[in-house]
């Protein structure tokens, strides 16, 4: 019985740390993909606040 209980919290604690690692990606992949975005779609200058009620940027 006591062999389960350490073989239970020895696969809860690795499948806490695996856990962790998928959040670190997660934040690195954001960054890519808003940098990606960022050269596909620039942002461009920002727009007349009279016009807009929202932050909104203008192209060209």
């Amino acid at each position: 019985m006591k062999k389960i209980a350490i073989i239970m919290l020895a696969g809860l604690f690795f499948l806490g740390q695996s856990c962790n690692t998928k959040i670190n990606s997660e934040e690195e992949m954001e960054k890519t993909n808003k940098s990606e975005l960022d050269f596909i779609f620039p942002k461009g200058q920002k727009g007349p606040a009279e016009n807009f009620s929202g932050k909104a940027f203008h192209q060209g």
